[in-house]
């Protein structure tokens, strides 16, 4: 929803067109799960490409993350800060697609559950198998890179923070939080699984890296979002005022005509009976609905209003009160120069 009011208002802002595919591949790769799962388990054979789905399941997951990183790195403007932090982006993209690589030996990739962790059994193809194996060489490098671009995209984030306007600021705070919370969870999951820290912390080294772990998804998932849509909804971000007010009045048109014309329905079914009814019943739910949608839009576009803009002063709102001694009132304004006093 935010992705798409970005894009809808100002198309031109590279910013907003990559929120929106990070919402698409997100949506891509938790579709394409629950299909390969029902079109090759629960009815098998039945469903084109289901096998595509799952492979997908390989690489989608990674794709999506790469974008959000991108986007963290653009907020709000769409830009780097400067073209050294392209060396940051690059080894963003290196490091996502050697871990995708290193999957394709994976023998069972899909997972369900809220954090994914129970394997479903569908198999990768064979044929890739010897691709992922060849490169478990890069284990270490692939963990000692992670462990680096954290920190490196909090430090991003932190620069383009002390560099902004006043006005920048407000609007970056709840961003730059949500930032600390994933570069934090992030180190946390990282660092305990060095060899020497879990050893070290004993049984608790696996608690702290579980809870760094989804601390981390959910940061990407969820807190990233919500500071985001705070930024464009509280703090006027990207001007999108409008959108977000007719976007309110059309879906509470919607609902109205939906739940109307279904109670209008029921209620003529319930007191005269089904048989027959169907046209009598919906030319009274039409009829209901054309008589109570000009009231109800505009009370709906009044709450739509005030949702966005907040609630403007009422004509008995108590004005401000008069001093009650020469003491409490404001001292005189000065003459201008050059003007003779009365």
């Amino acid at each position: 929803i935010v992705a798409g009011l970005i894009v809808h208002r100002q198309p031109r802002r590279l910013v907003a067109w990559t929120f929106a595919a990070c919402a698409l591949l997100y949506a891509l790769f938790s579709f394409t799960g629950q299909y390969a799962i029902h079109g090759l388990l629960v009815v098998s054979d039945e469903l084109p490409l289901a096998d595509a789905a799952a492979r997908y399941q390989l690489f989608g997951g990674n794709l999506a993350v790469l974008c959000a990183l991108v986007a963290a790195l653009t907020f709000p403007d769409g830009r780097l800060l400067s073209r050294r932090w392209l060396l940051l982006a690059a080894t963003l993209v290196a490091t996502l697609s050697l871990a995708s690589l290193q999957r394709l030996d994976q023998r069972y990739p899909i997972g369900v559950g809220m954090t994914l962790t129970q394997s479903v059994p569908i198999t990768a193809p064979p044929e890739w198998w010897p691709i992922g194996a060849a490169l478990h060489w890069t284990d270490p490098l692939l963990f000692w890179s992670w462990l680096a671009l954290a920190p490196a995209i909090g430090l991003a984030v932190a620069v383009r923070y002390r560099g902004a306007s006043p006005m920048q600021r407000v609007q970056l705070k709840w961003f730059a939080l949500a930032t600390i919370v994933a570069v934090v969870a992030a180190l946390a999951f990282r660092v305990a699984n060095v060899p020497f820290v879990s050893d070290a912390l004993g049984p608790s080294a696996k608690v702290i890296a579980t809870w760094g772990e989804e601390l981390q998804d959910l940061s990407i998932i969820v807190i990233f979002p919500i500071a985001v849509g705070i930024a464009i909804l509280h703090h006027r971000l990207y001007d999108i005022d409008v959108v977000i007010s007719r976007a309110l009045l059309y879906t509470g048109l919607a609902a109205f005509i939906a739940l109307t014309y279904g109670l209008t329905v029921a209620a003529l079914g319930s007191i005269v009976g089904g048989a027959g009814l169907g046209p009598v019943a919906t030319v009274v739910a039409i009829a209901v609905v054309a008589l109570l949608l000009d009231p109800v839009r505009m009370r709906l576009s009044a709450l739509a209003n005030v949702a966005v803009h907040g609630r403007p002063p009422r004509p008995h709102d108590r004005p401000p009160a008069f001093p009650r001694n020469r003491a409490q009132a404001a001292p005189p304004r000065p003459p201008r120069p050059g003007r003779p006093r009365t």
